[in-house]
């Protein structure tokens, strides 16, 4: 991008080349997207929706918020479905859980401990 700045420099468009250089500016500043942060907001989101979304729905909405295709998404982050797969089972063991804690029966380390005799 520098060398169209020049570019649009040498050629009298000033204001072109300076907003290019705020352009390139703007890129540096940014920070780094860190493939751990992403890998963590494929799990939340698929914890935090209010129904089961298909794969391609969960990536589609991550990469949305990075600014990039499903496609580019999946080439910058391979471990996407492992990551997902991963969230779904923890999903479905927390469901399990919940059902145990709403269950009638208490689980055995719920249990009130015996009552001795002459207390």
């Amino acid at each position: 991008m520098e060398k169209a700045a020049k570019k649009a420099e040498d050629a009298g468009h000033h204001v072109l080349a300076d907003a290019i250089r705020q352009e390139v500016t703007g890129y540096r500043k940014s920070p780094r997207v860190r493939a751990c942060e992403v890998y963590g907001e494929i799990t939340d989101t698929v914890l935090g929706a209010s129904f089961r979304a298909p794969f391609l729905d969960i990536i589609e909405h991550v990469a949305y918020r990075y600014g990039i295709s499903r496609s580019e998404f999946l080439r910058r982050y391979p471990r996407a479905r492992t990551v997902f797969d991963k969230a779904v089972k923890l999903l479905e063991r927390q469901e399990q859980s919940l059902k145990r804690l709403a269950g009638l029966s208490p689980s055995p380390s719920a249990r009130q401990p015996a009552r001795r005799r002459g207390s």
